[in-house]
């Protein structure tokens, strides 16, 4: 995960770590539990961080979840105060969170740059205080043939932006999505993963990491192979069950207004039936400027 201070500094010359006004913040790890129940994932980001600092500091970071992620908590601890988050619109927010930094109250706030890409501020984080961060989001695992993925993004990856986006009063939009980045930084990433699946799991792997694994039919936990380990890539994990398509359904009570159901079903249709269609998608965005789209369309 990235990190920068409300003034982010030049990315050539960007210190690593979360800032505050050039000075490092220690960011003493990041926690991740998960449950993964059948096609549904719950799963909750703990950060901890220490103002190392003489006086107050507000901290700004970047972090990335899933693109069709829904954020359903964000809470604050700073000592003993904790400070639960409530939705309000974007203005809104912003200038209640400014109020209380000018006011010289804590502050929190969690704002959507983009549909994978979210910004945290924490304002007036006391001298020699810990503070710790907790966002919960809910996702649906996708289908990779028959095993269920579980994806969990660690890195903001650097993004093209038009020149339009790169200029503007204060911290401009490219800047708000490539925070500035360090290949190597003092802290890691521990995970702790629970599988609740609706038939007898098969097999449990991951492309990208080296897991430990504890199975019993129906029921397992996943957690890093290494104990602890950077986020410079993404954990993926595929899960093969004995029945990976059968239907099924959910039923949920919505309050006292009665339930809600989802279903799920995955046809199996004969391969000589489907029409074969290939569609090709060519990018024609700045990047490709020059020589490269003559090369991609000599391609196709």
């Amino acid at each position: 995960m990235a990190r920068h201070t409300r003034k982010p500094q030049a990315f050539e010359s960007a210190p690593t770590g979360l800032l505050t006004d050039g000075a490092p913040i220690p960011l003493r790890g990041v926690a991740v539990e998960a449950r993964l129940q059948d096609l549904a994932t719950e799963v909750t980001i703990t950060q901890r961080y220490h103002n190392a600092e003489a006086h107050p500091i507000e901290a700004v970071y970047v972090f990335p979840l899933e693109e069709g992620a829904a954020v359903c908590g964000f809470e604050a601890y700073v000592g003993a105060v904790h400070v639960v988050g409530e939705v309000k619109e974007r203005d809104a927010a912003f200038e209640e969170y400014d109020d209380a930094l000018a006011a010289g109250y804590g502050a929190y706030l969690l704002d959507q740059e983009r549909p994978d890409v979210f910004t945290a501020s924490i304002g007036n984080v006391p001298p020699g205080a810990e503070v710790l961060i907790r966002i919960r989001y809910v996702a649906e695992a996708a289908l990779e043939g028959d095993a269920l993925r579980f994806a969990l993004p660690t890195t903001v990856a650097p993004r093209y932006a038009p020149p339009e986006d790169r200029v503007a009063v204060g911290r401009s939009p490219t800047e708000a999505v490539n925070p500035p980045l360090a290949w190597s930084v003092p802290y890691g990433l521990t995970l702790h993963l629970t599988l609740d699946m609706p038939s007898v799991i098969r097999a449990v792997a991951s492309p990208s990491h080296p897991i430990a694994i504890t199975l019993d039919s129906t029921t397992g936990t996943v957690e890093l192979g290494e104990g602890i380990t950077a986020l410079d890539r993404d954990f993926v994990l595929l899960i093969t069950l004995a029945e990976p398509h059968a239907p099924r359904a959910w039923l949920e009570r919505d309050g006292d207004r009665g339930y809600v159901a989802a279903l799920a079903f995955h046809p199996r249709l004969p391969a000589d039936t489907v029409p074969a269609e290939i569609i090709f998608v060519l990018d024609r965005s700045g990047s490709m400027e020059g020589s490269s789209i003559q090369e991609a369309k000599n391609a196709l």
